[in-house]
C-alpha cells in the first residue's frame, strides 16, 4: 500500500492566509474608500493593514522552498517510530514542510558534504537538487531514499562521498550510493536499528 503523505498544518496555514490577503486586499481598501466597494466603513483598516501585509505575503511567497514529495510504503512506516534515528526523522520532517529563505532542501548538509568551492569539491552551480524522498524497507530494516538531481556530476562524484554521508547522517545508519535515472542519484540512509532491539 503506497501513502502520500502531506503536512496538513502547513497547508491549512497557507490557505488561511490566502484568504487573509483576498479580504485586507489594497484593491478592495480602495474601492471601499471611494465608495465603489461596500464596506466603506472598514476602508481604513484595510488600506492601513492590507498593503503591509500584501508586501509580506509576496516576499514569503518569493523565499518560499516547497516540500519535497514523500513517498511511504506502509511497511516502512510501520518501522518508522522503533526504528528510524532521530536525525532521520528530522530529515523527513524538514524536508516535508514549507521553508522560507533557505535556498534548497538540505543546503546545509550538502555544503559540507559536496565541499562547494573548496579544494577537492565540486562548485555551488553544479549542486545536487533533492527531488523527492521514499520511505521504504531494506532487508527488514528502516531506509530513507533521498533521490538527487545532478546534471552535471556523475555516480563516482556521489560515491566517494559515501563516508562523508554516513557520517553527517549517523550514527546508527548506514549510506548506500545508487543511480535512478537520468541524471538522478539515490542515497539511501539505512537505520541500523532492527525492530527486535
Amino acid at each position: 500500500m503506497l501513502q502520500i503523505l502531506l503536512c496538513k498544518s502547513e497547508r491549512s496555514r497557507m490557505l488561511f492566509y490566502r484568504w487573509l490577503m483576498r479580504f485586507l486586499h489594497p484593491r478592495y481598501g480602495f474601492g471601499a474608500y471611494f465608495n465603489l466597494l461596500p464596506g466603506s466603513e472598514w476602508s481604513a483598516l484595510m488600506l492601513t493593514y492590507g498593503f503591509p501585509l500584501t508586501i509580506i505575503g509576496m516576499a514569503l511567497k518569493y523565499a518560499e522552498l516547497k516540500p519535497v514529495p514523500c513517498i511511504t510504503y506502509s511497511d516502512a512506516f510501520a518501522l518508522r517510530e522503533k526504528c528510524a534515528t532521530p536525525i532521520l526523522k528530522q530529515v523527513r520532517s524538514d524536508v516535508t514542510r514549507y521553508r522560507y529563505g533557505d535556498e534548497q532542501h538540505l543546503d546545509e548538509a550538502l555544503k559540507r558534504i559536496f565541499q562547494y568551492g573548496l579544494g577537492g569539491g565540486i562548485p555551488r552551480r553544479s549542486a545536487p537538487i533533492l527531488q523527492k524522498i521514499q520511505e521504504v524497507t531494506d532487508d527488514g530494516k528502516y531506509c530513507l531514499v533521498l533521490e538527487f538531481e545532478a546534471k552535471s556530476l556523475e555516480l563516482s562524484d556521489f560515491e566517494k562521498r559515501q563516508a562523508k554521508f554516513t557520517s553527517f547522517f549517523g550514527p546508527g545508519i548506514k549510506a548506500e550510493i545508487g543511480k535512478g535515472g537520468d541524471d538522478l542519484y539515490e542515497v539511501r540512509l539505512i537505520s541500523e536499528t532492527t525492530e527486535e532491539e
